[in-house]
């Protein structure tokens, strides 16, 4: 378990690309899934806000 939140932080940055390609993003601080066209927030062209909780947790 602790390995895949190990990856899951890794993978929070750094990453519009992959997220842009898929079909769905998740929280990990809500635990919201949601649709990539949803986040209104890009804090930079790589990081994002989640839709649901305003976090830098996706």
């Amino acid at each position: 378990m602790r390995d895949d939140f190990i990856q899951a932080h890794t993978q929070s940055s750094n990453h519009r690309r992959e997220i842009d390609a898929s079909a769905s993003c998740g929280c990990f601080h809500c635990c919201a899934v949601f649709k990539p066209a949803e986040i209104e927030e890009w804090v930079t062209m790589t990081v994002q806000l989640c839709a649901r909780a305003a976090a830098l947790t996706l």
